[in-house]
């Protein structure tokens, strides 16, 4: 079982970067979108947590039930995710000693 949860934990981890990940590329260049996208994307994981504690609280949703639509909801979450992806911008040229390609060593100053 502890295996389980280790590979859940990391499955868990690859997606929240992935998500931070595509919400900052939505976001183009401007931070406050991105916090605002960040904002919005934990508020709906809590919503959708604290749904899951009240589904779980009486008993009555079984746990096959609970799984069957967390993932549905999971695969539901992934159109506009698509969507999104298909539209973003290819990456800007590369540019010599710019913000995307680090320096060499060659092409440092030497200390006087």
């Amino acid at each position: 079982p502890m295996v389980v949860y280790a590979l859940l934990g990391a499955a868990d981890a690859v997606y929240q970067s992935f998500a931070y990940w595509l919400m900052s590329c939505a976001a183009g260049g401007s931070v406050r979108k991105t916090v605002q996208y960040s904002a919005c994307y934990k508020g709906i994981q809590s919503l959708g947590a604290g749904i899951a504690w009240l589904a779980d609280l009486n008993g009555s949703f079984s746990y096959r039930a609970q799984g069957i639509v967390a993932l549905a909801m999971t695969v539901l979450a992934c159109v506009p995710v698509a969507t999104t992806i298909s539209e973003l911008p290819e990456e800007p040229e590369k540019e010599q000693g710019g913000l995307y390609e680090p320096l060499s060593v060659n092409d440092q100053q030497d200390p006087v």
